[in-house]
């Protein structure tokens, strides 16, 4: 559409709004949700399924209700399987306890982060530990990632550590996952 838009709905409404810059490509709806309903919207709505931290076979029985509802609707269009992962927190191996859960749980939109066989939580740990992590979602159909760093301003994480995290990540999780 061009010029400004005006929406009166039962739940929201807006007025005289207008979306600049225009993107020079048409951007991609990913949909979210772990319900039946948000994998029914996303397979017939979306471009692509982007759940918030689900566990590996999870994910994949997702993954697979998607394809199949695209298949019997015969949609061929192409399709992103996606994810949002829980904060990514790499530890050394002294540091590493097992059953150790750091993240905030329970918030009402989210569920909860899931964890190992130990009870250690995905993406806390140590390099091999945060790789085992994204390879087992990798296998269970995850074709993009996505995850969260502390913010400078965590009171668990300053500035210093921050970047010191992004560095570990870059030089010993990522150059592990192509």
């Amino acid at each position: 559409d061009e010029g400004e838009l005006t929406y009166r709905g039962r739940w929201v409404s807006y007025g005289s709004i207008l979306f600049e810059p225009k993107p020079a490509l048409p951007l991609p709806l990913l949909v979210g949700g772990n319900h039946a309903n948000a994998l029914r919207r996303a397979a017939m709505l979306g471009d692509g399924w982007h759940p918030l931290f689900l566990e590996p076979t999870d994910y994949a029985r997702g993954r697979k209700a998607i394809e199949d509802l695209r298949r019997e609707a015969d949609l061929t269009r192409p399709f992103l399987f996606s994810m949002s992962g829980s904060e990514v927190r790499l530890l050394d191996a002294a540091n590493a306890l097992p059953g150790r859960r750091e993240a905030a749980q329970g918030t009402s939109y989210a569920p909860a982060v899931g964890g190992d066989a130990r009870g250690r939580q995905r993406f806390i740990g140590t390099p091999r530990e945060v790789r085992d992590d994204c390879r087992a979602l990798g296998d269970a159909g995850v074709e993009q990632l996505v995850l969260r760093f502390a913010m400078p301003l965590d009171p668990l994480v300053g500035p210093q550590q921050h970047s010191e995290q992004l560095r570990r990540f870059a030089g010993e999780v990522l150059p592990y996952l192509a």
